[in-house]
């Protein structure tokens, strides 16, 4: 900057690597030029001014100083101009550090997934009170929920379910299906389906939620199958045996979409860190009826689950008490074997259910089968 009355407004510090602002033409003597370019000697100090020109002019380098971080040109030489420009840089700094705190928490409220979980309890905690529910019907809604958020939230699918429920199907289902790229192909029961079908069926699974281990129990009614899609499930019979250890891409429950008003065969227990998906028989119903392999392949999954507890089930039948007992007579057997040329017979007519078995007496001489006779069978 050249000597005062000159006409440089604002002195550039030029060694520090930014230019100069000037303005030509500045009167010395208007009382509101800035102080840079007011007569260093007289009545041109920041102090001479009125109140008004002092405040505004605090005002303004405390704001240029601020949003320059610290680069602005303020010069304070005398006691009463630090009078008036430190509170003002101060209060200009608290103003400006609210603004950015702000600005903070609304982009966090924004994006943050705690702040969305915390608004979606908002709305079921609403609904329930509006709706007047039970107080233990709140609580199981609310700890289900909860649950629910938690593992979104920790599994990093909050965002994304709030980003895929704003997409159109078709984009949704192209993006869920490359999420779940991984499932689709160890998904063993869809083997042999057409690829877009697999994708739409894996897009409608639901997740289970992980409160508790236990996702079904032996005895219970059902009308949904399962999918382990991390991790392993156990499988246990009535008895607490364990059957066995189904790990990624299994199917067990099958029956709940087969027989839906069969009850449980085993017990499932997740294992520490597994996933598990359901479909129903209502969603799975449609596929059923335009693909029969489907039903076949749900079919086979519960015959190879019972064969594996027929061996468990022999190895404890001979401890545990029939809930029922299967009497069976035989009315007329044909293709008995006679006598043979070494004097021996085998007229004997055998009975099977599942692994137990018997067979028939015969008539002392005659060696003729003992018609009408029970044979018990107990149930497991």
């Amino acid at each position: 900057g050249g000597p005062p009355g000159t006409g440089t407004w604002l002195q550039g510090v030029n060694d520090v690597g930014y230019a100069a602002l000037s303005c030509a033409d500045a009167d010395p003597n208007d009382p509101a030029a800035p102080p840079a370019c007011l007569p260093q000697g007289g009545g041109g100090r920041l102090h001479d001014q009125s109140m008004f020109v002092q405040y505004c002019w605090s005002m303004v380098f405390a704001v240029q100083t601020l949003c320059t971080v610290g680069y602005g040109h303020v010069y304070a030489v005398s006691a009463p101009e630090l009078v008036y420009t430190v509170p003002f840089l101060l209060l200009c700094s608290m103003a400006f550090s609210v603004v950015i705190a702000n600005m903070q928490f609304l982009t966090r409220s924004r994006f943050d997934p705690e702040n969305l979980a915390s608004q979606s309890r908002k709305q079921v905690q609403f609904y329930m009170r509006e709706r007047d529910l039970p107080l233990s019907l709140q609580f199981r809604l609310a700890s289900y929920y909860d649950n629910l958020i938690q593992d979104k939230i920790s599994n990093g699918r909050f965002l994304q379910d709030q980003v895929l429920a704003e997409l159109p199907l078709g984009l949704r289902v192209e993006v869920i299906t490359h999420l779940y790229k991984d499932l689709v192909e160890n998904t063993a029961f869809l083997r042999g389906l057409p690829y877009e079908v697999m994708c739409s069926i894996v897009v409608q699974m639901a997740l289970v939620p992980t409160d508790r281990p236990v996702i079904f129990e032996a005895g219970e009614f059902g009308h949904e199958c399962f999918v382990v899609s991390q991790g392993k499930v156990a499988l246990r019979s009535l008895f607490g045996d364990e059957i066995a250890v189904i790990g990624k891409g299994s199917l067990f429950g099958e029956l709940g979409v087969l027989m839906p008003g069969c009850r449980r065969h085993y017990t499932a227990t997740l294992c520490p860190g597994a996933s598990v998906r359901s479909m129903s028989r209502a969603m799975l119903e449609p596929y059923l009826c335009d693909y029969p392999e489907l039903a076949h392949e749900l079919y086979r999954q519960y015959l190879a689950h019972q064969y594996r507890q027929l061996s468990k089930l022999s190895r404890i039948r001979a401890r545990m008490d029939p809930y029922a007992i299967l009497y069976v007579s035989i009315v007329e057997a044909k293709g008995l074997s006679g006598w043979d040329m070494f004097g021996a017979s085998d007229p004997y007519c055998v009975v099977q259910v599942q692994d137990m078995k018997d067979k028939t007496n015969v008539e002392r001489g005659t060696l003729e089968p003992q018609w009408r006779e029970d044979f018990e069978f107990p149930m497991i």
